[in-house]
């Protein structure tokens, strides 16, 4: 079982979030959510079948009981904001927002704390067409 947080509680997030918490997503068990509005996070938190720690403070998502990854379902620069603290915690990444990447320093910061840390950055090619060929 792997214990997931998710960053960002807009659609992605909220369409994650629920499918975690009725059991769609096998082996994997939602232990906080992120997001910077409050409104926003606590407006999830509402329509979920279980109750979820939900924080607009990063440090103390990051804090979760069992957190072993975070599912960023934000932004770019969300992603450029939080991933390498992600992985300097010891925490796998699993990122929505690929295109932070297009920037080759951050990139290979990410890929060589990643590997320093053992953690995986995952970048799923999901509705990017074409990223698989590349």
């Amino acid at each position: 079982m792997t214990n997931i947080g998710i960053l960002g509680s807009g659609s992605i997030g909220s369409e994650i979030a629920t499918a975690v918490c009725n059991g769609e997503i096998e082996e994997a068990t939602l232990v906080g959510i992120y997001d910077q509005s409050l409104d926003a996070v606590d407006t999830l938190a509402q329509q979920l079948p279980a109750a979820v720690p939900c924080f607009t403070d990063f440090e103390k998502f990051l804090d979760s009981p069992g957190m072993k990854m975070v599912v960023e379902c934000a932004s770019p620069a969300a992603v450029k904001e939080h991933a390498e603290e992600v992985i300097d915690r010891g925490k796998d990444f699993l990122m929505a927002s690929s295109g932070a990447l297009t920037d080759t320093d951050f990139f290979l910061r990410l890929a060589k704390l990643a590997q320093a840390r053992g953690c995986r950055l995952i970048v799923p090619s999901g509705a990017l067409g074409g990223i698989d060929a590349i």
